[in-house]
């Protein structure tokens, strides 16, 4: 390579000035490519073939740029502190201009690029929101790690030590450090405990801990891997032999292989089996080249001695630990034999060795650790005799945890699953559990004064069946090892049957499948790369029986995986997950989010007819799908009519017998009539869109006799320029007499906005070209009220729920304080009895399983149907001339999210129109059960 070439390399990157830290929050991927601009490579790239990327969704490759951002980004190499003014360089290779040419290509590439801001963004978001604990979150841990360090090489000191006698110091500092450790773990519970944004953040960083302790030593330091560990440790410093009890799959043979490492620094020493008698263990004769007769030394011998053979003058290292599997599986006599040599062999001893008759120095370092599996019917193991177990230091191990407060096993999976970047490549609602919200009303400070807030938490619906596949399948495995382990199971009414004798899927295998998925297996769902590999590793396998087969298959369709069945539903589509969204797949994640906050609410009270003072405050009372205000009357079954005045402080309902009073009236109604076009102008400011606006949009030409006139007074338009929202008026006609379609809209305006450098139009249009929404539907001539943005909570709700987000905001916002017009008085009734009708009594858990069932189309069709979605939702040619009408006189709309409209498309998913970027507005559709946090509802009214 030229020094010209290296130089054009160089760039410039140092510590990020202040005035670009805007710049990184919005678009670090935009600010890495343009300071890489003068790079060859990325000169070069487009001599490059680009890449078939069409076959992966948006989102997909908003993945795959960020992947090779981190790529790219991780071969910059830094000056060190000694020439900090230098520049730093990115390391060449021969893949380097094919990994910038790939980069430059996905982030060229107009939805991508959307995808990738929004969700970037969101996580910034996200890290601002909790950033002063987030700083102390990651100081804590650092301290942890810190003081873990000290620990360990306090306990490898005395476990090194054992065989000179350890001194008081050395003790003090082992107790000390333990303790510290303990101190900065309970610090850090707390913390994550009183903060509950933080606490998946932190779930998160722990997930990603375990991603990479698994990609380099295969084992994840878990917290019952690491409370196993310290045991083992107190277990070693007593200079006994270990005893090391615990099932099959358990992790024994991993556990001690680490515990050797952070003890002597040595991998360990492991015996080849139950077959090979103790003499062999020690040393076998060899001849030598002179002759003459010494001994090697074998796995037991080596690590007792530090020494190969015996000619070895001097050891070559002071011990080793020594894993001995299946201990129980010998001759009692062979037990006995071993213990009674092993035992006496105390670090620092000298000792004549067995066979050799050698007299040696053992070991300092050296540990016997015997591993035992728990007693079964499965196998004739021999009851070790008391006086051998009296020389053991004993240390159980189990299987790691499963359940609602310590899902170990399901954060196992989920870290298997993360890839080198921490991001997760997999659908969210195959991984996530099924999780009940609901509200509960608290009081928070916010800028110095109480402020009441209602707050939705979570809990973790407890059926078998619900949540995703990774979920149900972590709690299967759970029941297997339990039934493995001859513990009672979920299907405890089999009696002994319940046991599964051989069949045990180690994790070992659900690592690796998971890992091949990760990188391999994601065109299909998780759910049915999991299940063949299941199916072809061990359901049909003949080396194990057909009662085992059976069993294990009957555990895993107890949580709704029938591994025989054939996966019918497509592949989720893929969502981006931020850190915040990976760290609550755990429920172990305390999930508190405000939904709304209102000013502290003001204490009164009333005297009963009795004489009782009866103290409330001025709140709402929830209670399901029904919601009670102040005033709101309520009839009792014996008829009588009380007053709703507020709640006790402990949440309870305050009724008062209701007396009619003539003060007491009816908000008064909306006077219904029209208003003059100039006055309406003068209201609506820029937000009026009228004849004028329709002619620059749309170059069409509306005779005033046309003009239909504005059906909103003047009350109604000055509450929606305080919501927000715009006047427009919709017309149905293009200039040549055509319908105004969503076809001929980008037909008519495409060429001009491309020749005034606006991007265009419509995104991609190839799935819906032939849909009637995109041929036939046209907006109806009528003026219209829209919101600018999706109302307020309606992303991440499904579309059921963002129609009662609807109606809230009908109530509580457009007609606060009003009578509502008859047809949305009519509207709600028909929503709310069928609400009542499909989804009364139901969770929000089992709501979304029906949702999202076999049946979504039906749900999709009749929702889409209710007369409130018609009045409050638009159809796709609406959205489309709403954002270019309004572009058109003030800018973008919905640049970074979707709102859903009422109309389906022909394979039944709803339409939901946004992202109206430079490169077009994008058309997909959902199904009913689906949310996500840039998929909302944008409110539409016309008369």
């Amino acid at each position: 390579m030229s020094e010209q070439a290296k130089k054009e390399r160089e760039i410039a990157w140092g510590p990020i000035k202040p005035e670009k830290m805007d710049e990184t929050r919005k678009d670090a991927i935009g600010l890495f490519l343009k300071q890489c601009q003068n790079l060859p490579e990325l000169r070069d790239a487009g001599k490059i073939p680009a890449l078939d990327i069409t076959y992966l969704t948006p989102e997909e490759r908003a993945e795959s740029l960020w992947a090779l951002f981190q790529d790219v980004k991780s071969r910059l190499v830094r000056p060190k502190k000694d020439t900090e003014g230098a520049p730093a360089t990115l390391v060449h290779d021969h893949k380097l201009a094919l990994r910038l040419a790939a980069l430059k290509q996905l982030y060229a590439e107009p939805e991508t690029n959307r995808v990738y801001r929004v969700e970037y963004e969101r996580h910034t978001r996200e890290l601002a929101s909790i950033n002063g604990n987030f700083e102390k979150y990651k100081a804590l841990t650092r301290e942890i790690v810190a003081r873990e360090t000290v620990f360990n090489a306090s306990a490898r000191h005395l476990f090194s030590s054992r065989g000179s006698g350890t001194s008081e110091m050395d003790v003090l500092l082992f107790e000390s450090a333990e303790r510290a450790v303990k101190d900065i773990r309970e610090k850090l519970r707390e913390l994550v405990a009183q903060n509950p944004e933080l606490g998946a953040l932190s779930r998160y960083a722990t997930i990603k801990e375990y991603a990479r302790e698994l990609r380099g030593e295969k084992f994840i330091w878990s917290s019952s891997r690491r409370a196993a560990l310290e045991v083992l440790e107190h277990a070693a410093l007593s200079g006994r032999p270990v005893l090391l009890s615990g099932e099959s799959g358990t992790g024994k043979t991993r556990l001690v292989e680490q515990v050797a490492l952070v003890l002597t620094g040595r991998v360990n020493s492991e015996t080849p089996g139950k077959d090979v008698r103790f003499q062999d263990l020690i040393a076998q004769p060899k001849i030598g080249r002179d002759g003459a007769t010494y001994y090697e030394y074998k796995e037991i011998g080596e690590a007792a001695t530090g020494k190969e053979k015996t000619t070895d003058t001097e050891p070559l290292h002071s011990g080793r630990i020594v894993a001995d599997d299946e201990f129980n599986l010998l001759p009692t006599a062979e037990q006995t034999e071993r213990l009674a040599r092993i035992a006496a062999w105390t670090p620092g001893k000298r000792v004549r060795m067995p066979v050799t008759n050698q007299e040696e120095r053992i070991g300092t370092e050296f540990l016997y650790c015997a591993m035992v599996n728990l007693a079964s019917t499965r196998y004739e193991r021999k009851k070790i005799p008391p006086e051998v177990l009296r020389k053991f230091s004993k240390v159980d191990l189990d299987y790691p945890p499963q359940n609602a407060e310590d899902p170990e096993l399901n954060e196992r999976m989920l870290a298997a699953l993360l890839d080198e970047n921490g991001r997760m490549r997999a659908a969210k609602e195959e991984l996530e559990p099924a999780f009940t919200y609901q509200e509960k009303m608290q009081t928070i400070e916010r800028d110095g004064r109480a402020v009441k807030a209602r707050v939705q938490i979570r809990e973790l619906d407890a059926a078998v069946s619900a949540g995703g596949f990774l979920w149900r399948f972590a709690n299967a495995l759970h029941e297997l090892n339990k039934s493995f382990s001859h513990q009672e199971t979920a299907l405890k009414s089999r009696g002994d049957a319940q046991y599964v004798r051989d069949l045990i899927i180690d994790m070992g295998n659900v690592f690796g499948w998971l890992a091949e998925y990760r990188t391999l297996g994601r065109r299909k769902s998780l759910e049915a790369f999991v299940k063949e590999k299941l199916t072809s590793q061990f359901l049909a396998r003949d080396a194990y029986s057909k009662e085992d087969r059976t069993l294990v298959a009957d555990f895993f369709k107890h949580f709704g995986i029938d591994a025989a069945a054939k996966t019918a539903e497509p592949r989720p589509r893929l969502s981006i997950l931020t850190p915040q969204d990976i760290g609550l797949l755990s429920p172990r994640v305390q999930y508190e989010k405000i939904v709304k906050e209102e000013p502290e609410v003001a204490a009164s009270y009333f005297i009963t007819p009795e004489g009782t003072r009866v103290e409330f405050v001025l709140a709402e009372f929830r209670e399901g799908d029904r919601v009670q205000r102040h005033g709101d009357l309520v009839r009792s079954p014996d008829g009588r009519v009380y007053e709703f005045r507020g709640v006790t402080r402990d949440g309870q309902p305050v009724l008062a017998p209701y007396k009619a009073s003539p003060e007491k009236r009816k908000p008064r109604a909306v006077e219904r009539g029209e208003i003059g076009i100039e006055r309406a102008r003068e209201i609506m400011d820029d937000d009026f869109l009228g004849v004028e606006a329709v002619k620059k949009a749309f170059g069409i030409e509306i005779a005033p006799q046309d003009i239909p006139p504005i059906p909103f007074n003047e009350a109604e338009l000055l509450r929606a320029k305080e919501l927000g929202q715009f006047l427009i008026l919709r017309v149905d006609r293009a200039p040549d007499g055509e319908p105004l379609t969503m076809l001929k809209m980008n037909a008519l305006l495409e060429q001009k906005f491309q020749q005034d450098g606006k991007g265009k139009i419509l995104f991609k249009v190839d799935w819906y070209k032939d849909e009637e929404f995109f041929t036939t539907d046209i907006p109806k001539i009528r003026w219209a009220l829209v919101s600018k943005e999706n109302i307020p909570n309606s992303t991440n709700k499904n579309y059921l729920d963002q129609t009662r987000e609807l109606v809230d905001y009908i109530t509580t916002k457009i007609f606060d304080n009003q009578e509502l017009p008859a047809q949305y008085q009519e509207a709600i009734h028909v929503f709310e009895e069928y609400h009542q009708r499909n989804f009364n009594g139901k969770t929000p858990a089992k709501i979304q399983q029906l949702l999202g069932g076999n049946d979504w189309a039906k749900y999709a069709q009749e929702l889409s149907e209710l007369a409130i979605n018609k009045l409050t939702r638009q159809i796709p040619a609406e959205v489309i001339y709403d954002l270019l009408m309004y572009f058109g006189q003030n800018g973008r709309l919905l640049e970074n999210c979707y709102t859903r409209t009422s109309r389906r498309s022909s394979d039944g998913g709803l339409v939901g129109v946004g992202a109206f970027g430079a490169g077009g507005s994008s058309v997909s559709g959902w199904g009913p059960g689906d949310a996500g946090d840039g998929l909302g509802v944008s409110f539409s009214r016309s008369l």
